[in-house]
This record gives structure tokens, sequence and C-alpha cells, in this order.
């Protein structure tokens, strides 16, 4: 840990004092940055000067650290119930508090702490658990052995559970059906740094309202779950989202797990005007998001990579607009589910989407997969709007898609899409003819290119739909009785084409 450190030092030796303050500070930064709404110059300054690969190589030291601790303790544990129960000692070091605490059921308020261990008992911790309570504490490490612990944290413009400003904060659970909530920056969040919250086995609950559950700009944020059925809820912001120069991943190996991303303004107002402001913009479940600052300041800093990845069980993810697999402004969003059932429930921008020079994936290898798209539910299922590239996998089982506008291979504005189906008996439910299953659609500046959009011109776009294997359904609802009916133009083994 102590070699963590010296090489965050080393990461840092360029950067001015008051500048990172103003960063570690800053909770409005996200919230500022998609149409570049604010500039805030400190972050550009710091982005050019800190040595991020001492920083990450501090990250990989603090890891290394924590699991090696992990794995030659728990040999011990079980020998020495007794005497590991009555531990309660505290250490001030110049890099923050050593605390090593017993099996018994614990309450700890988490400030300033270098290093944290919990022997086990069901525990309730507050405060800066795992995360980086200020730039002198830059390296911050937790590990709970086991027992039902609940993880709280009120403060809006406190960081926890995993978070890593300038440095890294560190989060490991190892056993227990735990609880997690906070406000603001935690769950697997970096800036300028890395934060991981990696929770081995256990059936467990987390709750955030922004920026957190994997999530970084200008860093990395991860969380990692192996074991159970978990659910994961936030308002924005997250679940696998790499804002401005981040990765953000959500990883989770096993179990029936449910991802939701608050949709309704109603309970939260982020209202989108492509759904008329009925359904929140939530940059969530693999968001790769940029600033786009060419309508404002002209700062513009390219999107991150977002990724979520779930391999085994019949899981749920639910979101808005913005969604599930999405890339704005040269950012790259990734979903990936390996085995299950799965239900895909969002509206707008989402489930393999772009806008303006970026890419978005979906990859999904098995299961009986029901794609919703719901509300105004539209620009999905491999779409791309200007200049962007697009990948829709889904191989195997009885699959369900229904969308209502340009989805399904839909191209716009000199983009690239792609949707396969390998194999089931599929069935798709759309709105028309057009618009869908294949259609790069022209406009009239690909061939009459304005002044200002003379680029238009040059460029080509595919949309490209491939169905192999199994006997599918075509439906297109007929809106003057209000049936769906077998569509025309499109069916098994059959070719089309919107040119």
């Amino acid at each position: 840990m102590i070699e963590a450190y010296r090489w965050r030092q080393v990461a840092v030796r360029n950067l001015d004092w008051e500048e990172m303050q103003k960063v570690y500070s800053n909770r409005s930064f996200p919230f500022d940055q998609p149409d570049g709404q604010v500039y805030y110059p400190e972050f550009d300054d710091i982005e050019n000067s800190i040595d991020k690969q001492s920083l990450f190589y501090s990250t990989q030291k603090a890891a290394a650290a924590a699991d090696q601790f992990r794995y030659n303790s728990m040999q011990i544990i079980d020998k020495e119930k007794t005497a590991l129960a009555r531990l309660d000692i505290k250490i001030d070091t110049p890099l923050g508090l050593i605390v090593l605490l017993g099996t018994t059921d614990n309450s700890y308020t988490a400030e300033n702490v270098f290093i944290l261990i919990d022997f086990g008992g069901n525990d309730n911790f507050s405060g800066l658990a795992g995360a980086t309570s200020s730039l002198l504490n830059p390296i911050s490490v937790m590990i709970d052995f086991e027992g039902d612990d609940h993880y709280s944290n009120t403060l809006r413009n406190t960081i926890s559970q995993g978070a890593g400003i300038f440095g890294t904060g560190l989060l490991l659970d190892l056993k227990g059906n735990d609880t997690y909530e906070s406000k603001y920056y935690s769950q697997g969040m970096g800036v300028f740094g890395a934060g991981i919250l990696c929770d081995v086995q256990g059936n467990d609950k987390y709750k955030l309202d922004f920026s957190g559950q994997g999530c970084g700009y200008f860093g990395i944020g991860m969380l990692l779950d192996s074991q159970g059925d978990d659910e994961y809820y936030i308002f924005g912001d997250g679940q696998g989202m790499g804002g401005v120069n981040g990765l953000g991943i959500i990883a989770d190996y096993a179990g029936n797990d449910k991802y939701t991303a608050e949709w309704n303004p109603e309970v939260l107002d982020r209202g989108d005007y492509h759904s008329d402001k009925k359904v929140n913009e939530n940059y969530v479940q693999g968001a790769g998001i940029g600033r786009r600052g060419d309508g404002s300041d002209g700062h513009c800093w390219a999107g991150g990579q977002g990724a979520i990845i779930d391999i085994y069980g019949d899981d749920v993810y639910s979101a808005g607009n913005f969604s599930q697999g999405i890339g704005y402004w040269f950012g790259l969003g990734v979903m990936y589910d390996k085995e299950g059932n799965d239900e895909f429930n969002s509206v707008y921008f989402t489930q393999a989407a772009g806008a303006h020079f970026a890419m978005g994936v979906i990859v999904d290898e098995s299961g009986n997969d029901r794609h919703l798209l719901e509300k105004t539910g539209g620009a999905g299922l491999s779409f791309g709007w200007d200049w962007v590239n697009t990948l829709f996998v889904d191989k195997g089982g009885d699959d369900y898609y229904q969308a209502y506008k340009m989805s399904i291979a839909n191209a716009q504005l000199r983009s690239n899409t792609y949707f396969i189906e390998v194999g089931g008996n599929d069935t798709y439910r759309v709105r028309s003819d057009k618009g869908f299953l294949g259609d790069a659609t022209i406009h009239s500046s690909f061939n009459k290119p304005g002044r200002s959009e003379t680029y238009f011109s040059e460029g080509s776009q595919i949309a490209l739909f491939i169905e192999i294997g199994g006997i599918d359904d075509y439906l297109i609802w007929n809106k003057e009785v209000k049936v769906w009916e077998k569509a025309e133009k499109t069916g098994n083994n059959m070719e089309w084409s919107f040119q």
C-alpha cells in the first residue's frame, strides 16, 4: 500500500494543488457535459499534465495488495475466531487511519481511512467506506470478510463505497447479503483515479442517485459482483458508463439480476425532448458519453467506454433514453449478456444505438429474450444518427422485438447499422414497412449539400438486417383497425431493399 501511495505521488507531480481541489469538490460536472453547458478549465489543464500510467499502476499495486491480504487471511480466520472477535484497533498514520474490526456486529463511520479490515459480523458502515476522503488521503482500501452488511452514505458531496478521485478507492466485500446506498460518486466510480467495488458472494442490493455503479470521468470506475441474485437501481450516469475520457464497467457473473434506471420524470426529472419530456435521459447500462461543445463554447471531449457485462442468469434490464449499448459524441457503449432468458426494456436512443460519431453494441449469446422499445420507443436495436457505427447480435433462442419508429437496423445521416439474428423462432413487431429491418434513409443533403454540411455528400451508409434460421413472424401495426397484421414486404426466406 505504501508503494501504491508512492506511485500516486509520481502521477500528480506536475499538477496544481488548487486546480486539483476544484476537481475533487466538483459534483456538478456530470450534469453540465453532454451538450457543453458549462466549461471547467481545470479538468482540461489536469488532463494535459497528469501521469496516468503511474496513476493506474498505483491502482494495480493497491488492488494486488488487497487481494494478497484476502487470500492469506482467509486461511487463518476460522482458526482464530475467538481472538478476532475482540479486535478493535485504530492506528493513525500520515496516510490515514488503519482500522481493524472484529467478528462482532459493528457500526463504523469511515473517514480518512487508509486501510480498514472487518473480519465479520452484520455491520453498518457509513461515511467514506473505501473512498478517498481528500487529496491527502489518496489511497483507501476496505475489506469486509463476511456478514450481512449495510453501507450507507446520505451526504450528496461525500463520495463512498469504492470511489477514487486523484487516487484509488477500493471496497472488497467477500460474503453476505449486503445493501449499498449512496447519493453521488459511489459504488465503483473514478475521476482522475480509480474506484472499485467488488462483492464476491450474496444477494445484494445497490441503490444510487448519480455517477456510479461503474462510472468514470477521466478515470476508471468498476462495480464487480460474482454470485447471487442482485438488484441495481440508479437515477442516471452509471451502470457501466464511460464519461468524458473515462472507463466505466459493471460486471455480474452469475444470478438472476435486475438492473433499473429511473425513466419516470415524476420520480426524478431528467425529461428528454426526444420523448416530449415524458421519459428521462439516463446514460446507463453500457454508455459512452462525450462532451459536445460544437454548439456552445467549442470545447469537445470524446466520450469514454462504458460496458455492462452479465454472464449467467435470467436478467431484467430497464431504462429510459440513452441507454443499453449507447454511444454519444465519440463514445463507445457495449452491452454483453452470455446466457439466460433476459428482458430488455427501454425507450429511445437505446439497445445498440448512437449519435454523433459514436458506436453502440449489444451481443447476446443465448436465451429466449425480449427486446421492447416502449413509450415513444425508437432509435434503437441498431440505430445510428450522424456518422455512427452500431452492431446488434443475438444468437439462439426464440426472441421477441418491438419498436415504434426508426429501429432494427436503421441508418440515418451517414451511419452504418448491423442487426444479426442467428437461430430461433423470432417475432418482430414494428409500426411501418419503412424505417425498420434494414432501412438506410436518404436525405436531400446527401446529393445537394448545404454550405455548412458538405461532408454529408462524401460518405456512404449501410443498414443491414440479417435473420438466419428459424420460422419467424413479421408483424405490422394497422392503426386504422388497431391490430397486428402479417407484413407483406418482409418475411421468411425473403430479401428486400429500401433503395
